[in-house]
């Protein structure tokens, strides 16, 4: 796998990143030691530029097709939440 776009979590404990699944990216959050990775996002669109939100509750990224999207850390599995369309210049 290619990792990219790295974001440390507010409280230092978490990474979120970007991956390369062979098919297209992924988000993935760990711990800082490398343990208990997590896929968060699973589909045939890119995803990638994660960020914390600054109480470390929830992760903003981008996905390929111009939406920026919004995922619950605890509640990994709930997939992406389309919350804003951008327009293209």
């Amino acid at each position: 796998m290619d990792d990219y776009s790295a974001a440390w979590s507010p409280n230092g404990k978490k990474i979120a990143f970007s991956s390369f699944d062979g098919n297209d990216f992924e988000i993935y959050k760990m711990n800082t030691d490398g343990t208990g990775q997590v896929r968060l996002t699973d589909n045939s669109t890119s995803d990638g530029v994660p960020d914390w939100s600054p109480n470390g509750s929830k992760l903003v990224f981008v996905r390929h097709d111009g939406n920026y999207c919004v995922v619950d850390d605890e509640d990994t599995r709930s997939g992406c939440e389309q919350t804003k369309e951008f327009e293209n210049p």
